[in-house]
């Protein structure tokens, strides 16, 4: 579905397509060479379950020293892992930042619901309603800058979507041994967020299965206030 449709058809978003000074708080579009063959061999690679999301943090078969170059200077140099999300998702269940930068590469046409690690507030809770939506049309390559808030790409017609995910390595692994001490206070602090590792993470309450796990139920607001609608 189009950019335009899909704005259309979602008048409760603030797009930043049409707002270049303000896109730049959350990240920018990168022109990088050779990914072509990159975008076409994830798609040939990635499936879609249509019943629920699929992240794998590295895939083998795309996760390669010879695709590694193509983004080793947008991260200085250090290791990293080129993994994907799929699936049909169409809401924003909760968010998540890092303290690095990431560079998702659309392998579909898809929409990202965009935050800033600066909305959310002192009790490390952040309103749906301030979620700003990012329309990617396939091949389109996006950095987000650290702090960005963002999780799930949505989808933007019933086949659902699949993005490349390029990030430092080891980005959400599990965390092998630690454990977050609730003091005697109901004081939240940053360290409640981290869910994975370089993972900070809120979820809205009604999204269970990350709650379950241990995530702070910190997304405020009505889901349908940031989902894209088809």
């Amino acid at each position: 579905m189009s950019y335009e449709t899909i704005k259309a058809k979602n008048c409760h978003l603030e797009f930043l397509n049409d707002n270049h000074s303000a896109l730049t708080r959350y990240g920018k579009h990168l022109t990088i060479a050779g990914i072509d063959a990159l975008i076409e061999q994830a798609d040939r690679q990635i499936v879609i379950n249509s019943d629920q999301n699929t992240y794998v943090a590295s895939d083998p078969v795309l996760d390669t020293p010879e695709n590694r170059k193509l983004f080793m200077s947008y991260f200085g140099g250090i290791e990293i892992q080129i993994g994907w999300v799929a699936g049909p998702n169409s809401t924003m269940n909760g968010m998540e930042y890092h303290k690095s930068n990431e560079i998702i590469v659309a392998v579909t046409d898809q929409v990202l619901l965009l935050g800033l690690q600066s909305d959310i507030d002192a009790r490390y809770q952040f309103e749906s309603k301030k979620a700003k939506a990012l329309y990617l049309n396939r091949g389109s390559c996006f950095e987000l800058m650290p702090g960005t808030l963002h999780l799930s790409p949505c989808k933007t017609d019933d086949r659902g979507f699949k993005s490349l995910i390029i990030l430092p390595k080891g980005t959400n692994l599990p965390l092998e041994s630690f454990t977050y001490e609730q003091s005697g206070s109901d004081t939240v602090t940053e360290e409640r967020l981290l869910f994975m590792k370089n993972k900070w993470l809120i979820a809205h309450p009604e999204r269970k299965p990350l709650i379950e796990k241990g995530a702070h139920p910190g997304i405020v607001g009505e889901i349908s206030e940031s989902g894209i609608k088809l």
